[in-house]
């Protein structure tokens, strides 16, 4: 015996307090931006396609990283050592607000995070198998996406007001999570192989496959949602105050699909809820995105909540069972969705460029360039059902108990 996995309540007080932190540089920071240096969107659309490629690079190497940090600190004590950068990292613009000096947090705090997530879905993820991990992998999910979205509900009146002391606040937040690394154990637990084996149907190779083309496309739109959010809801009239709680609709309906998939598992195997989640994500957004009233970006904002969530819930499952539930595989997953991050501002940011050059609309370059990468990703994603293919089939094939 190997030894059990690690305590769920640790890693859950450092996943609340992590993504109150990440949650707000990925989701308000656009707010941030606007309100404390008069950002427009395309400078808003630049910082995100910078902070994103920072978040990928970092998060590809996230295991190397580990290993070599290894050599002197066990994973428990890097992840403290990553928490206490997070929180200085939000301090950063808070004590001394400079536009420079919040692009260079921003970027802090990208790498930090894309090398702080891996490593707690590793330690979540080692020693739990099949539905033990999916169970798990729930709890977590749900911590997190709610973390991250009860800033944005809460902090309308403070973004009008003073911006930055929202990232003071949430800096000095981060000390906490020290306290709780103590409750960890030193580090995961070594892959197990025979217990493994009965949980990883041949099936999975080709799910995970799928969604991890979703995923990277989902944040590729989460990315560019996120950054031209404030401009969207000025277009139709809702003042910043009600535009960032209006905006969590998405993470709260997130938070909604991921808990029935906790709940229910029956998804677990059935290529039928990826095609569901890429329908919901595609459509939701192309509603935001052209929606000429507020309550029609509501609609699309939910509809696309439910369908990242579902993407975001299986390609962390997916890829965990697959990957031997290592920091490298949670790495993979936190690239993935780096990589999403930075392509999404930045090919809606040239699209927008370009038209507007050539005399056209900003925002139907945006959704030309935005197409331009979506379709061919989601025929990548329907890889397994490609006549030639076809490694997964009807809902109900290659589950497991």
């Amino acid at each position: 015996m190997l030894g059990a996995p690690s305590r769920l309540a640790p890693l859950l007080v450092i996943t609340v307090i992590a993504s109150f932190a990440t949650g707000v540089f990925w989701n308000a920071i656009g707010f941030i931006a606007k309100e404390a240096f008069g950002f427009d969107a395309a400078r808003t659309l630049l910082l995100f396609t910078v902070t994103g490629f920072t978040y990928a690079l970092a998060a590809y190497v996230a295991g190397d990283v580990t290993a070599r940090v290894g050599r002197r600190w066990s994973p428990r004590t890097f992840l403290a050592v990553l928490l206490v950068l997070l929180g200085g990292s939000c301090l950063l613009p808070g004590l001394y607000p400079r536009e420079s000096l919040l692009w260079i947090a921003a970027m802090l705090a990208s790498v930090v995070s894309a090398l702080l997530w891996p490593l707690v879905h590793a330690f979540l993820s080692s020693g739990r198998h099949g539905r033990a991990m999916r169970s798990g992998i729930g709890i977590f999910n749900l911590t997190w996406m709610s973390a991250t979205a009860f800033p944005l509900l809460v902090m309308g009146p403070a973004l009008e007001r003073a911006p930055l002391a929202v990232l003071t606040v949430l800096g000095l937040l981060c000390a906490p999570a020290v306290l709780a690394i103590p409750g960890l154990p030193a580090r995961p637990l070594p892959y197990d192989e025979h217990l493994a084996a009965g949980h990883v149907p041949p099936t999975y190779r080709a799910l995970a496959w799928s969604a991890r083309m979703l995923l990277p496309l989902s944040y590729v739109l989460v990315a560019t949602l996120a950054s031209l959010a404030p401009f969207r809801f000025e277009a139709v009239g809702v003042g910043i105050t009600l535009a960032a709680a209006a905006t969590a609709t998405w993470m709260l309906a997130r938070v909604g699909m991921v808990g029935w998939m906790s709940a229910s598992q029956r998804w677990a195997g059935r290529g039928s809820t990826l095609l569901l989640a890429a329908s919901l994500m595609a459509g939701g957004f192309a509603l935001f995105a052209v929606g000429p009233t507020a309550l029609l970006l509501l609609a699309g904002l939910a509809c696309f909540g439910a369908g990242v969530g579902a993407i975001y819930h299986a390609a962390l499952y997916y890829g965990m069972a697959v990957g031997r539930a290592e920091v490298d595989a949670g790495g993979r997953h936190e690239a993935l969705i780096g990589l999403g991050y930075a392509l999404g501002p930045g090919v809606a940011w040239l699209g927008a460029g370009i038209l507007r050059a050539a005399g056209g609309s900003p925002q139907a370059g945006m959704l030309l360039a935005l197409a331009v990468v979506l379709v061919p990703g989601l025929a990548l994603a329907a890889r397994p059902w490609w006549p030639r293919g076809r490694a997964v089939t009807a809902a109900g094939h290659g589950g497991e108990a």
